[in-house]
Formats: structure tokens, C-alpha cells, sequence
């Protein structure tokens, strides 16, 4: 009964009312409650990698997904890439980064489908394969690993073959059809053929449709054409194309956002209402998701600057909000998200990876790889890159004298709790807050000239620093410092005179 209600709101919605959507996974749970399987979709096209706008769509699909698969379902996220888009001037200025001598090696190729338009780096067997691989690699990095499907690879395989003969069949039943039911929507065309000259898919149309031949023209080649039905090629308007390829696979719900689903003349609104009419497919539930803004100052900086559990909070929390990235926006993110223990991002930033910073060379991948992000992040978002710091002779000399002392002995000190807890903090800690507490109210002036040395003026406390820091960094410091207290002078060589 409740899936029947949810059915007859979103064919209420299609005749001009609003549009029942999915907007959270406790609804998604619900609406498939005793499906086995469940095949969650998205859609994209490969004609470039663009900025990080687009991951939301993947990131709540890939969510969606687990959800289903955690509640027990067998849930299979697939992401179609409409291979046969044509490629615009300015998806190719993007795609090469503007470069010149690509855009002019590869400017007559616009209007073809991006499948027919070989790599500019010439590294895959065409534009549409480089973007595809490109954008899987991407998403892999987030965790997400959706099942890419090529459409030009079904319409060469045939499996569209069924379908393109009835819409070119019955073309002026679906022409009628669209009319009654969508009186605000008017396509262009219902099909799109590729060129067999010039094989190019902008400025073609059909003209006739024969029992055996299909007479197309192209504006390019400035005649007609006529092609034996069975080679033609070409693609399906883009929400026929989403209805033909719902019936194929099954498709039970698909990532949307709101301009997709006006009830009116909307992608989802049609397309699914073909898709029951023509191609005897059944309901999907679309999943709404809100449009992502992004500053300049951020663009291009996420994937290296946030963790990937970073990231999918980002996009996935309260999904079908707008988001607007800002930097303070994403700041906060890093705030928020654990990467390290019970450490956020900033927490980590200014705590643990001064101290990696200095000796990399015991962590492993998962370690440097979090190093890595960490300081890309604090570049990009703090305006800092925070390094532990050698002892410096003048730094260490600017300390008085009673200071250097005392700093000393807490160093040795340091070291001889150190060798006797080994890795138990708990056994180093009550010592070391004893030593501390005995320096009275040179305490403060002791560890603030310890942060002062070592160039760690934030994070971790004191006590904690002892404990992490290289032992042979703190043997380091305790050296320079029992050298700055001797006659000697570090700074000039007229000290080395007068210390001889």
C-alpha cells in the first residue's frame, strides 16, 4: 500500500503538481523495504573532468548504494556516460586546458560525438574513453567505484536497436503523445543520426523513414542521405535515451536535482512517463540532490587538501540542500571530520604533522598519504605550512640564561621518563606534569621557550610534545642548549676567539 501511494504522487506530480522525491536514506530504506535487488543510477558525460561541482551527484549515489547494501539488498550503482554527445568548442577549450595547439588540432572534430573524437593526448581509443577513465579514478579516490556504462558501447552493440525502431515507427505517436501529456515540452527531435560522410551528430535530421532505408540530412555536408536502416547510427534524444536505458537495466532510482524535476517538461517527468507508455519499463524514484556553488579560491583544491571521508561528508550531509563551498565552509568541514584518532583535520594539521614532518620515514602508505593531504590543506586553507624547526642559534640565545637551565634539565628529565615508560603515555605523563610543577612560575616562561625553539607556537600540549618528539631531536635541543650556556658563542666567529 505505501509503495502504491508513493507510485500515484509521482504520477500526480508528472500531470503538474509536484513531484515526490527521495531525500534521505531512511526514505530510500523505506521505499525498497523487501527488494532484493535495488540498481541506483546516475548520468554524466565524459567530455571533460571539470572541478569538483559534479561529485555530489556520484558521492549520494555511491551513499545510496551502501545504505541498500547494508540494509541487505544486492544494490548496483551504475553511471552512464552519454558517449554520443556531441563535443562543443567549449568542452574542448576546457578539456585541454586551453591550450592552443590542441584546440586547433581538434577544433574540427566539434560536432562529432565524443566517442568518434580521438584522445588529444592520444593515450585511449578516444575522448569520451580518456574522460571516462579520468573520472573513475577520481572517484575512486573518494571510495566510490560505480559500474561505468559507455552508451555508445550499447548502441554499437545493438542493444538500442529495439528501441530506435519504435520511436522511428512510431514517431508521430510519441510526437502525440508528448503533446497531451506535456503540452510545455516540444523536442527537437526524437532522433539524432550521425553523418555517415563527415560523422558528424549536430545540424542532422531525419527526414523519411523507410521499411528499409532512413533518408537523413546534414547541414554540413548540405545534402541527403540515404542510409540502409540497419547502419544507421546515431543516438536517441536525451529523455527518450534515459527512458530506453531505464526499461534495459532495470533502473529503480536516479540522482536529480530540482531543475531536472519539474513536473511540466522535466528530464524525470518524461522520461518516465515514456519509459511506462513505450517501453513497457516501470516506475523509478528519483533521488534529489542540491546543486553545489564553489568559490575560485576553492576550485580544484578539494581532492588534494581533504581526506576522502572529508569529502563524502561534505557533499552527502542533508544531500538534497544546495551547497555553497566557500572556504570558511570548507574550514569548518575540516573541523569537524575525524582523520586521526579523536584529531580533526586542523587538529592534525597542528598537532601530529610537525612532528611527521620532521622524520617521514617510519609511516606507512596510509600515514603518508594523510601527511600529504594535511599539508596540502594547510597550505591552501590556513595559509600555513607548519614544520618542526631545528634549533636555531640565535633563537636559543635570545633565552636567558636561568631558562636555558631550566629547559635543560627538562629535556633530561624528558628522556629519562621516556626510557623508562617506553610507549605508555599514561606512565610518562604524571612524572612529567611533576617536573613541570616543580619549575613553580617559570613553568610558563620554560615551555613557551620550548615552543619557541622547536617552532611549534600551536597544538599539541607541552607534556604530549615531550612524549612524540624524536628522541634524537630532544638530545638535538638539550646539545645546543648546554652549548649557549657555555662561554662559547654559536652565532659569530668572533665568539670562537673569545671562547679560546
Amino acid at each position: 500500500m505505501v509503495e502504491r501511494a508513493f507510485d500515484e504522487s509521482l504520477t500526480k506530480g508528472s500531470r503538474g503538481t509536484s513531484i515526490a522525491s527521495i531525500s534521505d536514506a531512511n526514505q530510500l530504506l523505506r521505499r525498497f523495504e523487501g527488494r532484493v535487488t535495488v540498481t541506483v543510477a546516475t548520468g554524466t558525460t565524459c567530455a571533460f573532468l571539470g572541478d569538483e561541482r559534479n561529485l555530489r551527484e556520484f558521492v549520494v549515489a555511491d551513499e545510496a548504494a551502501k545504505a541498500l547494501s547494508r540494509a541487505g539488498h544486492v544494490a548496483h550503482n551504475l553511471l552512464f556516460d552519454d558517449s554520443l554527445d556531441p563535443l562543443t568548442e567549449g568542452q574542448l577549450r576546457i578539456a585541454v586546458n586551453k591550450d592552443p595547439e590542441l584546440i586547433a588540432h581538434l577544433a574540427g572534430y566539434c560536432g562529432r560525438p565524443i566517442d568518434l573524437v580521438p584522445d588529444p593526448w592520444g593515450c585511449h581509443g578516444s575522448f569520451a574513453a580518456h574522460f571516462e577513465e579520468a573520472l573513475l579514478q577520481r572517484l575512486t579516490r573518494i571510495g566510490c567505484r560505480p559500474n561505468l556504462v559507455s552508451t555508445a558501447r550499447l548502441y554499437e552493440s545493438g542493444a538500442y536497436l529495439a528501441a530506435v525502431d519504435t520511436v522511428l515507427d512510431r514517431r508521430e505517436e510519441i510526437e502525440a503523445f508528448l503533446a497531451r501529456r506535456f503540452p510545455d515540452y516540444t523536442p527537437q527531435a526524437l532522433y539524432y543520426p550521425i553523418c555517415p560522410s563527415c560523422r558528424r551528430i549536430v545540424g542532422t535530421r531525419v527526414v523519411r523513414v523507410g521499411k528499409d532505408q532512413v533518408e537523413i540530412e546534414c547541414a554540413r555536408c548540405d545534402r541527403e542521405i540515404s542510409v540502409p536502416r540497419r547502419e544507421l547510427r546515431g543516438k536517441l534524444s536525451w529523455k527518450l535515451d534515459c527512458a530506453v536505458r531505464w526499461a534495459m537495466f532495470q533502473v529503480d532510482a536516479e540522482l536529480f536535482s530540482k531543475a531536472y524535476l519539474e513536473p511540466k517538461s522535466g528530464t524525470y517527468a518524461v522520461a518516465q512517463a515514456l519509459c511506462v507508455e513505450f517501453f513497457a519499463g516501470s516506475q523509478v524514484v528519483p533521488i534529489l540532490y542540491g546543486v553545489v556553488q564553489i568559490d575560485g579560491e576553492v576550485s580544484g583544491k578539494l581532492l588534494d587538501s581533504l581526506t576522502p571521508a572529508c569529502i563524502r561528508s561534505l557533499f552527502a550531509h542533508r544531500w538534497p540542500n544546495d551547497l555553497k563551498l566557500t572556504r570558511e565552509r570548507v574550514v569548518l568541514e575540516a573541523s569537524k571530520a575525524r582523520v586521526y584518532g579523536d584529531l580533526s583535520l586542523i587538529e592534525f594539521s597542528k598537532q601530529i604533522m610537525p612532528i611527521w614532518l620532521l622524520d617521514p620515514s617510519p609511516l606507512t602508505t596510509e600515514q603518508l598519504t594523510l601527511l600529504g593531504t594535511a599539508r596540502t590543506f594547510a597550505s591552501h586553507f590556513l595559509g600555513e605550512l607548519s614544520g618542526l624547526e631545528l634549533p636555531c642559534a640565535d633563537t636559543v640565545q635570545a633565552i636567558g640564561s636561568a631558562c636555558r637551565a631550566d629547559l635543560a634539565r627538562v629535556l633530561e628529565q624528558a628522556l629519562l621518563l621516556r626510557s623508562n615508560c617506553k610507549d605508555n603515555y599514561g606512565a610518562f605523563d604524571v612524572p612529567m606534569k611533576a617536573v613541570l610543577e616543580r619549575l613553580g612560575p617559570n613553568a610558563k616562561e620554560v615551555t613557551d621557550a620550548f615552543r619557541t625553539v622547536t617552532g611549534i607556537k600551536k597544538g599539541p600540549p607541552t607534556r604530549r610534545l615531550l612524549f612524540t618528539l624524536p628522541e634524537s631531536y630532544l638530545r638535538l635541543l638539550a646539545f645546543v642548549l648546554d652549548l649557549a650556556s657555555s662561554e662559547l658563542r654559536l652565532e659569530s666567529p668572533s665568539g670562537l676567539r673569545k671562547a679560546a
